[in-house]
């Protein structure tokens, strides 16, 4: 079973927190620690021992899958995505690196290449079929919520 978490921009502090998203009166927010209390076999109850009011626009969820580093991709990641050479019959061989945004759409994640970072082609695609490798062939370089330095 893949592992379900999200991430969100902490409203006070704009720091990115990771974990289990609650929604409330307050708003939306991150749980980051919980303790497991009373369980009875059927139920058991979770306790929220640290949280944070996070922006809502800024809440992407894990994708399951993790970059060609180890690092987890999220939903609203920016990666790279560099795939290795294949024929076309106009160009020859070519290594094309483009960049491209990670979001959900109806029934997936979803990768898409950001305009005009692959002077080949734009790509589109659920995020775990094959030309993607999984996420293997991604390397997260950022975020649509963060400002490029």
């Amino acid at each position: 079973m893949r592992e379900i978490k999200f991430r969100g921009k902490r409203v006070d502090t704009g720091e990115w927190v990771y974990g289990y998203l609650l929604n409330n009166n307050d708003g939306l927010l991150i749980v980051v620690n919980s303790e497991t209390g009373c369980d009875d076999g059927e139920n058991t109850d979770l306790y929220a021992t640290e949280w944070y009011k996070i922006v809502p626009e800024t809440v992407g969820q894990y994708t399951g899958l993790k970059d060609k580093n180890g690092k987890d991709i999220y939903e609203g990641d920016i990666v790279e995505y560099i795939y290795e050479p294949s024929r076309n019959e106009e160009f020859g061989y070519f290594k094309a690196n483009e960049k491209g945004i990670i979001s959900f759409k109806s029934t997936g994640f979803y990768y898409e290449t950001i305009a005009g970072t692959n002077k080949y082609a734009s790509h589109f695609g659920w995020l775990t079929s094959t030309p993607y490798g999984g996420g293997k062939l991604f390397k997260v370089i950022g975020t649509i919520f963060d400002k490029e330095d």
